[in-house]
């Protein structure tokens, strides 16, 4: 019978393909639906799946959001949590509850922002049952357990400052920060997802396989734990000088993000008005606009910078090189999209565009940081 030294049971991420059965748990059928590779094997962790569909949902709120605020539709109900004091706003202004003026009503906008706070509600559901698998199979790995935690706090604060951007009447400094947390809300997510999926991976120590019943109260165990973070230091020193590299670059792209974010939160207040769209940006400031454009070239060139010299210090690392130039692309991309707004008059599409690209570079940055600092060479 196998023992094994830390006398933890085994995990559900201690299996491989080579493993070798056991006494007590013989191993499956090949390719049958318990295997080691199948839908309840160590790829198909129930972490993983779920971590990354709460990405992915939160990237689409983010470009929801967008879509609320390039339609015009931020207040959309003017009120909160309620709209127009109703859980379930009505389809038509004859069907307003008494105190709300129904000239202010408009049903697409205001099922708009309603569908935008669903989801938002929808994402803080999604982020709870992260939370709960984390806790039940990475409990041991800070490098997991505490950004999701993190991001589970900063959802709740999330929804406060929706809150307060209704209550202020979109006001631009609210806006920003509210744009900036959901950025750095989805971040933590994906660098959750980063390390469960990938420094904290199956097959790293070769135990035999399990029964589904085992896999599924399955945790990552001290011994794995430690293997991880032994594989992880291997990281040559080329690499964490890229990492700070990369999280230099990230900060600018914040930065550029808070300072578009306010940008747009400035020409909230002239859509209204009978100003021609082509006047708005010289309205907005002179100072945002300008130091929002200057600052997208030097990022652009900065991205270019990163993707040559990974090219010519880890050219082995091709996970990390596909990063850089992913980062390069969505810059670049970014910078054709501003053009577009500032020459076609500030068309919503490209506003949405624009916005989702930045959420999507923060997202890019973000793996190229986690690769470069925590992503061996070697890895798989």
């Amino acid at each position: 019978m196998t023992t094994y030294p830390d006398k933890a049971a085994p995990s559900r991420l201690d299996l491989d393909e080579g493993a070798r059965p056991s006494d007590d748990h013989p191993p499956h059928k090949s390719g049958g639906p318990q295997g080691p590779r199948g839908p309840r094997g160590p790829r198909g962790h129930r972490f993983l799946p779920w971590a990354l569909a709460t990405t992915i949902a939160t990237y689409l709120l983010i470009a929801v959001g967008a879509l609320v605020r390039a339609a015009g539709a931020g207040l959309g109900c003017p009120d909160w949590p309620k709209c127009f004091g109703l859980w379930i706003p009505p389809l038509r202004a004859a069907d307003l509850p008494p105190g709300f003026d129904p000239s202010a009503f408009n049903a697409a906008h205001t099922w708009l922002e309603y569908v935008n706070r669903l989801l938002g509600v929808s994402i803080g559901i999604l982020i709870f049952i992260t939370l709960i698998l984390a806790w039940r199979h990475y409990r041991r790995v800070a490098r997991v357990i505490w950004p999701v935690t993190a991001a589970f706090v900063f959802v709740g604060i999330e929804g406060y400052l929706g809150g307060q951007v209704v209550r202020h009447g979109l006001d631009p400094d609210i806006l920003t920060a509210h744009m900036l947390l959901a950025v750095l809300i989805v971040s933590l997510l994906l660098y959750a997802y980063l390390e469960a999926r990938f420094v904290y991976r199956p097959g790293r120590l070769p135990n035999p396989a399990m029964s589904v019943a085992q896999v599924s109260a399955a945790e990552v165990s001290a011994a794995e734990v430690s293997a991880a973070e032994v594989s992880a230091a291997e990281v040559p020193a080329v690499q964490r000088r890229l990492a700070l590299a990369g999280l230099a670059l990230g900060v600018l792209v914040l930065i550029q993000v808070a300072v578009g974010t306010r940008v747009r939160g400035l020409l909230q207040g002239l859509e209204k008005t009978e100003l021609a769209r082509h006047e708005w940006l010289p309205l907005a400031g002179y100072w945002p606009d300008l130091f929002h454009r200057q600052l997208s070239i030097a990022i652009c060139l900065a991205c270019a910078a990163l993707w040559w010299v990974t090219r010519r210090r880890v050219p082995g690392h091709g996970p990390l090189g596909r990063s850089a130039l992913a980062i390069g692309a969505l810059s670049g991309a970014q910078i054709a999209v501003g053009l577009g707004l500032a020459y076609l008059a500030v068309p919503p599409p490209l506003q949405v565009i624009h916005l989702a690209l930045a959420s999507l570079m923060v997202g890019a940055v973000s793996v190229y940081v986690f690769q470069a600092a925590r992503v061996p060479p070697s890895a798989p």
